[in-house]
């Protein structure tokens, strides 16, 4: 059951509710667990973990991500490419103020990809996150140009909800800078693409961030650059209809859960 609950829970993580996917990847990891299967245990903690981390418990991410890292010590993934972990453990271990951790698995991760992976999917996940280490560091600047890189890279590579989390990402840096129109921007940008691909939990949290900031409206035009009208694969569509049916998602949900999960990796 591990595989079908991992399924599962990646689908409403981006076209459902964060509140799903939570209950869904706590179930799986569960299962997991009492399957003896824990290459699946692995996975399922890592959803676990990037909604806690989207959501902003990031205490609990990092214990999620930890127990992804112990997990994958005894059960590694043949093809780093197909499990991509790594980016955001090391933006939830750099938002929790653990650099070092962060830096010791960005460098453990690009080894993983490798020099023909620099311009992957996995490798700009990758750069991502690097680029929010060097903002916590104070190298703000140069964070922001690599943000800029990065969503570029992922608008070329035809992957709009990664592009997306990266202008999320770039807002954030420059708001730290006290730029506040480019923070705007970057978020109008980005609610522009999660607008389009139907990123139902991701366009909630992009309108918080804009409200917060002052931001103009859902209906207001982008103040940013236009991004690429990007849809969802066929094959998302397909199985982000079918999970809707079978779990649909809660009414009135925020940002964050209602209620955390069962399962708390030690």
């Amino acid at each position: 059951m591990g595989p079908a609950w991992y399924t599962a829970a990646l689908t409403p993580s981006a076209a459902g509710s964060f509140a799903a996917a939570l209950r869904t990847a706590s179930r799986g990891a569960r299962a997991s667990q009492e399957e003896g299967d824990g290459l699946y245990v692995s996975r399922n903690l890592w959803v676990l973990g990037a909604v806690q981390l989207h959501t902003g418990d990031v205490a609990d991410a990092v214990a999620s991500f930890r127990a992804v890292a112990e997990a994958e010590r005894h059960v590694p993934s043949a093809d780093p490419g197909m499990f991509r972990w790594q980016p955001d453990a090391l933006e939830a271990f750099t938002c929790a103020g653990r650099l070092d951790l962060a830096r010791e698995l960005l460098e453990r991760a690009r080894l993983l990809v490798g020099p023909a992976g620099a311009g992957s999917g996995p490798g700009s996940a990758l750069d991502r996150a690097h680029a929010i280490l060097l903002a916590r560091g104070g190298a703000a600047e140069e964070a922001s140009g690599k943000l800029h890189r990065t969503a570029a890279a992922f608008e070329q590579l035809g992957l709009p909800l990664e592009q997306a989390r990266t202008l999320l990402a770039l807002g954030r840096v420059e708001r730290a800078r006290r730029r506040q129109a480019a923070a705007r921007a970057a978020w109008e940008a980005a609610r522009a693409v999660f607008d389009d691909t139907g990123a139902r939990p991701w366009q909630e949290l992009t309108r918080e961030r804009l409200d917060r900031a002052g931001g103009a409206g859902p209906g207001s035009p982008p103040g940013g650059p236009a991004p690429g009208t990007r849809r969802l694969t066929e094959s998302e569509s397909r199985l982000a209809d079918l999970i809707q049916r079978l779990w649909p998602p809660a009414q009135g949900c925020g940002s964050r859960p209602a209620v955390k999960p069962a399962l708390v990796p030690a």
